[in-house]
Order: C-alpha cells, then sequence, then structure tokens
C-alpha cells in the first residue's frame, strides 16, 4: 500500500484529505505544521508527500527545498497545495521542481488523479532502476570473468613459485607481473564502463535531468574527437593513417562528454574488428536538422540476423561483432541517442564493412 504523508496545518482541509486517501486506498498519515511533516518525511520516507505553502515553523518551500537537499529524499514525488492560486505562484511552484501545484479549494477528483500520476510515475522510477540494476548483474560475470581469471591465474604462478624457493626468471616474473597489471586495468575499465551506462539509464529516465542535458549545445568538438580518437588508436597499437572527414562542425544538442563516449565506444569497436593495415573512418555531415556521426569500419559486414536483432534492441550483454567483452558499447551509445532526440542506425555495406551512425539534433 502506497504511504502519502499530508503536511497541512489546517486541521479540517488536512482530515479530509486524510480521509479521502484512506477511502481511495492509499496509506496517510499527517502533519500541522512544515518541521513536523519534514521529520515525519524522514522517518516514514513515503511515496508522495501533500504539502501546503504557508505554514508555521517551516513553510512549504522549506521542506521542498531540504527533502531535495538530502540524496534520501530527494526523488520522493512532491505536491504543493495551497490557496495562492495566482499564475505568478503557480509558476513559482513548479519552476522550482515540484511535480504538481494544486490550488485549494480543489476538487477531489483533482486531486486523486494527481496523486495517482505521481504515484504511478514513481513505480516507472523504481521499476526502471531495478531494470538497471538487473541488466547491469547481467553483463558484469561477462565484463569482469576474464580480467579476474587472469589475475587470479598469474598470481597463482607467482605465489606457488615464491614457496618453492623462487626459481622463475626475472623476465618471467616481469611477463607475468606485466599480464597481471592488464588484467587490472582491463577490469578498472570494466567496472567504470559499468558506472557510465547506469549513470546514463538513470539520466535517460529522470525527467529533470533528460531536460537538463538536452537543453546543453556543444561547440568546437572536432579537436577534441580528432584527439580522442587518435589516442584511441595509439593505444589499441594500430599505426594505421587515421581517417576523418568532417564536411562542417555544426553546434550540436548534446554535453561533449556524451559525444566523446559515444564515439570512443563506436571507435573502439571499429578498431578491434577492422583487419590490421586497416583502419576505421569518421565522416560528420548533416542530415536535415540532425548531424550525422558515421564510423566505418572494415570487419565482416553484419548478417541479415544480426541487423534485425540491432534493431530491436540488443541486449547489453551482446557486443557489436561479439559476445565476448562488456558487451555495453551499442547499449550505452543506443542510451545516448535516446537522450537527446536523435536516433542510431546500423547497416552493413555491400562492398565489405559496416556503418555505424549517431544521428543528433543540430544546434543551427
Amino acid at each position: 500500500m502506497n504511504l502519502i504523508i499530508v503536511i497541512e496545518d489546517d486541521p479540517a482541509i488536512r482530515d479530509t484529505i486524510l480521509t479521502l486517501l484512506k477511502l481511495n486506498g492509499y496509506q496517510a498519515e499527517g502533519a500541522d505544521n512544515g518541521r513536523t511533516g519534514l521529520k515525519l518525511v524522514r522517518e516514514r520516507m513515503p511515496d508522495l508527500v501533500l504539502c501546503d505553502i504557508m505554514m508555521p515553523e517551516l513553510d512549504g518551500y522549506g521542506v521542498y527545498h531540504a527533502l531535495r537537499a538530502n540524496p534520501a529524499t530527494a526523488v520522493i514525488p512532491f505536491i504543493f497545495l495551497s490557496a495562492r492560486a495566482s499564475t505568478t505562484d503557480v509558476r513559482h511552484g513548479m519552476g522550482i521542481g515540484a511535480d504538481d501545484y494544486i490550488t485549494k479549494p480543489f476538487d477531489h477528483h483533482e486531486l486523486l488523479n494527481s496523486v495517482a500520476a505521481r504515484i504511478r510515475r514513481r513505480e516507472a522510477a523504481v521499476q526502471t532502476v531495478r531494470s538497471i540494476q538487473d541488466s547491469i548483474a547481467h553483463s558484469i560475470p561477462h565484463a569482469f570473468r576474464n580480467p579476474l581469471n587472469g589475475i587470479l591465474g598469474f598470481t597463482a604462478i607467482l605465489l606457488e613459485d615464491a614457496k618453492a624457493g623462487g626459481h622463475l626468471d626475472r623476465e618471467l616474473v616481469e611477463e607475468y607481473a606485466g599480464h597481471i597489471q592488464q588484467a587490472g586495468e582491463a577490469l578498472l575499465r570494466a567496472i567504470l564502463r559499468q558506472e557510465k551506462y547506469a549513470e546514463l539509464r538513470l539520466i535517460v529516465e529522470t525527467p529533470a535531468a533528460a531536460a537538463e542535458a538536452r537543453a546543453v549545445v556543444c561547440e568546437g568538438w572536432a579537436g577534441a574527437v580528432q584527439k580522442l580518437l587518435a589516442g584511441s588508436q595509439r593505444a589499441a597499437g594500430r599505426e594505421e593513417l587515421l581517417y576523418l572527414n568532417i564536411a562542417l562542425e555544426t553546434s550540436v544538442h548534446i554535453r561533449q562528454e556524451h559525444l566523446l563516449l559515444a564515439l570512443e565506444e563506436l571507435w573502439d569497436n571499429a578498431l578491434k574488428f577492422s583487419p590490421p593495415g586497416t583502419c576505421p573512418g569518421l565522416h560528420v555531415d548533416r542530415e536535415e536538422s540532425l548531424l550525422r556521426f558515421a564510423v566505418i569500419d572494415a570487419a565482416p559486414a553484419f548478417s541479415a540476423a544480426e541487423l534485425t536483432q540491432f534493431g530491436a534492441g540488443a541486449h547489453p550483454g551482446i557486443s557489436f561483432h561479439s559476445a565476448s567483452g562488456t558487451g555495453l558499447g551499442l547499449a550505452m551509445v543506443r542510451e545516448i541517442s535516446r537522450l537527446y532526440g536523435g536516433r542510431l542506425e546500423i547497416e552493413a555495406i555491400p562492398a565489405g564493412g559496416n556503418r555505424v551512425s549517431l544521428l543528433l539534433p543540430a544546434a543551427v
């Protein structure tokens, strides 16, 4: 049963709301001033707060800001109840981030509809978090098993040798230590990628955070993109010529960190599966109101079945070309395209290779 806290200093209004909520299947508790209500919310962690604005001790705005300042209570839906019905008052209440603003006297159906809508939204958000946890838990074994096995395996060899008196020559010890270091770095990268994916999912599913991200305009991104891709190429030990074809550097609606993250995932994947002696290419051009970032690789072309799977939304545990690795690359790029109102296109090139394009809204 969903718990709703009603913070209202007028006892008649408070009792009316509490009775209405209980008759409609909610668990409801009340507080007669802002300070008492804030304490009650922190103790009971309700599914929704209904709060008057003009109250003794602590007004509704004070209650709201105190709850939003605490990560534990910041996500609890909050509805203002007030006799202050001017457009300015309503805009202020909604402008600071409240989920709704209901003026007194209120219609019972209006109140119940607003409560139901916020409860449904909260339940959807909880389900989203659980989905994120499930998808990460599903892919963690694949992401972490190989580096962990490497660390444990080479460590066991070194420990056994040490117990036996240390008969391995120095070069071999250095080689095994190098393998352990590489596996540790791979494990760290896998952890960081999991964190980035979880952060993206939460932004996408949080309306305020998503709106804030979409309002960002990224300018002058070409230099940062070229530096990133050149660094990825060096890290992969690829000496082939870096091929970039940036027809125009139009401002685009995206945080630069998300643009670089998406292109890094696409580029690293293309490098990983393109044969030695070949190099992926990045083509950037405009398509109506969108800017297309297309990474073209020389890897084996995707099959029709793979393209169908990608179009349906491949599971995060499946990578572009193989089931090995963390497999979060495509999922992260898809979430970035979704966040910014763009799209992800994946196509096989008849002459060989594949084209994976991230399309984002141009700012001008």
